[in-house]
């Protein structure tokens, strides 16, 4: 089972950081205007910290740092849509993407299958598919 990196947490805990503000300033002036009892108000505030660590571990994967050692795409199979020369338009899992391939690698032609062997920005690096 994949686990979250340290860049993961820490960009889910730094987007959090405005909803948070938001919520204390809210609390704020709950306090302030109404006639809510306080423990009610940190109770809320408790409540909303607990919801963003429980949801955390349901939405995490959206969070991953691109080219931080999570690369998901290195591996994944597809065909070709289109193809001229070096490079052209490949579909994965429904996704049209731009693809090249390296070096002396064979030309591919539309249908053909492929595999994703590296990824530089967002072009993948593509070999035929083993039959």
């Amino acid at each position: 089972m994949e686990k979250p990196d340290v860049h993961t947490i820490v960009r889910y805990v730094l987007l959090q950081v405005p909803g948070f503000a938001a919520a204390v300033i809210a609390a704020c002036l709950l306090l302030r205007y109404t006639g809510l009892p306080a423990w009610s108000v940190w109770l809320g505030l408790v409540l909303w910290v607990m919801k963003d660590i429980l949801l955390f571990f349901w939405v995490w994967p959206s969070y991953r740092v691109p080219g931080a050692g999570n690369d998901a795409m290195v591996g994944r199979t597809g065909f070709v849509v289109n193809w001229k020369g070096i490079e052209g338009t490949v579909k994965i899992n429904g996704i049209l993407w731009r693809a090249a391939v390296r070096g002396d690698e064979k030309t591919l032609s539309p249908g053909a299958g492929i595999r994703v062997y590296d990824r530089e920005g967002l072009t993948l690096f593509v070999h035929p598919e083993q039959e």
